[in-house]
């Protein structure tokens, strides 16, 4: 079976989102994980989240759900319409599910493999997310991770696996 990756940071509390940023300040240790986990491969996003790029995502295979695909870069990004779509233009690629919430809501009934930050701090944030029945997975790895200057950035890396 092929790995479809849910890949996500959150607070404690959910937040994944902020004025169409992230809520808590840059975190490199989870970006260098991030950019480790899927370079090569296709990084599918919605709209909102392709508009809070500076750019597109370098030596991934950018793809965008979206209700507008002709208003999407197409020398950029592949736009689609449908998770469906989506998956079909990974091709052979790993595909990671990379945000925001009405991705990775929409993505669950593809999704076998979750790698998710929990990042300690809280942060106002207007967009939140969490994984449902996250018990009902395998946990496969866990690593806790302190920053060396703000403990509000601490964090735990976990990977699930759905468990049929």
């Amino acid at each position: 079976m092929k790995r479809i990756t849910l890949i996500m940071a959150h607070a404690a509390d959910g937040a994944i989102g902020h004025d169409g940023g992230l809520p808590w300040p840059h975190h490199a240790e989870d970006m260098r994980r991030f950019r480790e986990a899927t370079l090569g491969e296709a990084v599918i996003m919605g709209r909102h989240t392709w508009e809070s790029l500076p750019k597109p995502l370098p030596y991934r295979h950018n793809i965008v759900v979206t209700s507008n695909p002709s208003k999407i870069d197409q020398t950029k990004a592949d736009a689609v319409k449908t998770i469906e779509e989506a998956l079909e233009a990974a091709g052979d690629s790993h595909p990671f599910f990379i945000g925001g919430r009405g991705i990775f809501t929409h993505s669950l009934l593809y999704v076998n493999h979750f790698m998710l930050t929990t990042i300690s701090g809280r942060w106002p944030a207007d967009v939140y997310f969490k994984v449902p029945f996250l018990e009902s997975k395998e946990l496969i790895a866990e690593e806790e991770w302190r920053h060396p200057d703000d403990s509000s950035l601490d964090c735990t890396f976990r990977e699930y696996l759905n468990k049929d």
